[in-house]
């Protein structure tokens, strides 16, 4: 049978636990706000890498009309007979920086697909911990 004395201390060392318990809230609040400041720069830093994607997606696109434009060069120039030596070393040199431009655009997206699969795993990585009941 427990006595009072006994029951005092357990209450005693309960309050010295809660107390300690509300030093813990107070500094994780704090922790809070510089989190979700950091979340802020974090929405902003995300929208920046979807303005980025979207300039690599013009970038895309605007290679694919250079080349439309070429192909119609060249099947131009086989129509006429492929005679013109000069436009056909123009439309070699065209094809060498069409080359050279779609392999910049290839390592551009290859590291914006690294980039993009890291982000998007830590952010649900971190939804799934902040959306799941606490014990």
């Amino acid at each position: 049978m427990l006595n009072h004395e006994s029951m005092h201390r357990e209450h005693r060392q309960w309050q010295q636990e809660c107390e300690a318990w509300f030093q813990d809230i107070s500094l994780w609040e704090k922790d809070h706000k510089r989190a979700l400041a950091e979340l802020r720069r974090i929405e902003d830093a995300l929208c920046a890498h979807s303005a980025q994607l979207q300039r690599h997606a013009e970038a895309i696109q605007a290679w694919q009309v250079e080349m439309r434009a070429h192909e119609q060069a060249m099947a131009n120039h086989e129509r006429a007979g492929e005679a013109d030596l000069a436009l056909h070393e123009a439309l070699a040199l065209r094809h060498q920086g069409a080359a050279r431009e779609h392999a910049a655009l290839q390592a551009s997206h290859r590291a914006l697909h690294e980039r993009h699969a890291r982000c998007m795993a830590q952010i649900l990585r971190l939804s799934r911990e902040l959306n799941e009941d606490p014990p």
